[in-house]
């Protein structure tokens, strides 16, 4: 089985809705995009019927480091906020959600 069929497996009954707390089963999880090992997962709660975005990082604990060799600054609860103010207006595809935003 490739790996990438595993890890999404292994979330099912893992994951729960957000709304109703029911675990996902692993037809309620689909594959929407990628970039490098993020991946953007949307999950569909067949309890309540509401859907939602989860982002999966599969590198192994401690390898969130940068070029430089400095870790980046941990997720703040504003860095969420603004992630939810993002997904709750993007109209566009799941892929551009992954594009780098030239700096």
């Amino acid at each position: 089985m490739p790996e990438r069929i595993r890890w999404l497996d292994e979330l099912a009954g893992a994951m729960r809705c957000s709304t109703c707390s029911a675990p996902y089963g692993r037809d309620d999880l689909h594959i929407a995009g990628r970039r490098f090992e993020h991946w953007l997962v949307r999950c569909e709660c067949q309890a309540c019927g509401s859907q939602g975005i989860a982002v999966v990082d599969l590198q192994p604990a401690g390898r969130h480091v940068t070029e430089s060799g400095h870790r980046p600054p941990a997720l703040t609860g504003d860095d969420v906020l603004d992630a939810h103010e993002i997904l709750r207006t993007y109209t566009g595809a799941a892929e551009g959600l992954f594009q780098r935003l030239p700096t």
